[in-house]
């Protein structure tokens, strides 16, 4: 069997919640770094997001041949208190080797950035923010993903799928390790609170994908900030919708 967790991490209120929406450019697209000269850290393309999907379905296909127990876990936003926090990421930037300048750069860009609220002819008082990264910059999503990129499975049963603020946990698990996913969900929320990221568990989904022939099995629920995750016979992961018998019934019924 093999149990998924469908995560979403948010960012800073007042640097405004950034979601995957922002930077889409159509139905199956996103931005990516492109080929730019050195030092354009602007530059992008566009490419197709269908393989992460792909990859998703894969792992439970191959757990499912396998005859093990999947489960799926996965986030979406939060509007809380969290985001990238410029020094940490300044520190992640200087070890993926990125230059000191560009480094500093970075840094600027990312603190005392003036914000208000317009509402009509009403504008607010400006605030000055030091954290998160700003709504509609091409640059948020990039450093929100180089900010991400040391959360990893610390097992080999257990991938993560990450596509900006969506991540999803899938781990196999078997009669006599069931303990093993809570413990993947745990280290996730971990690395979430030690980062500054929080998980919205009001969005966040469990789904088990067991095709064993024994009799129906008891699962324990994970919990994330003291609060149990709700388990579901499908969710929707990038405009796909996965379920329990990895069937695309559902999918193609809701179009």
């Amino acid at each position: 069997m093999e149990r998924l967790i469908w995560c979403k991490t948010s960012w800073t209120p007042g640097a405004v919640v950034v979601t995957s929406s922002i930077w889409l450019t159509g139905k199956d697209t996103v931005l990516k770094s492109g080929h730019g000269s050195p030092g354009m850290i602007y530059s992008i393309q566009v490419f197709s997001m269908t393989s992460m999907p792909d990859i998703l379905t894969d792992q439970l296909h191959v757990a499912g041949v396998d005859h093990h127990d999947v489960g799926v876990h996965g986030p979406q936003e939060r509007t809380m208190e969290g985001g990238i926090i410029p020094s940490t990421l300044t520190t992640k930037l200087e070890h993926l080797g990125l230059s000191p300048p560009l480094c500093q750069w970075i840094s600027n860009f990312l603190t005392g950035r003036p914000q208000a609220v317009r509402m009509g002819r009403h504008v607010s008082a400006s605030l000055t923010l030091s954290t998160g990264a700003p709504q509609g910059s091409v640059l948020s999503p990039l450093l929100y993903s180089l900010y991400t990129y040391n959360c990893v499975a610390t097992t080999n049963s257990t991938t993560i799928i990450k596509l900006t603020d969506d991540t999803v946990v899938v781990r196999l698990t078997s009669d006599n390790n069931k303990t093993a996913y809570l413990e993947a969900v745990r280290n996730l929320e971990n690395w979430c609170q030690r980062n500054n990221l929080l998980l919205n568990v009001s969005k966040t989904k469990e789904l088990i994908v067991d095709f064993s022939t024994k009799q129906e099995r008891n699962y324990q629920t994970p919990m994330i900030n003291e609060s149990p995750v709700e388990r579901v016979d499908s969710f929707r992961y990038l405009s796909v919708h996965i379920t329990q018998d990895l069937s695309w019934s559902c999918h193609i019924n809701t179009w």
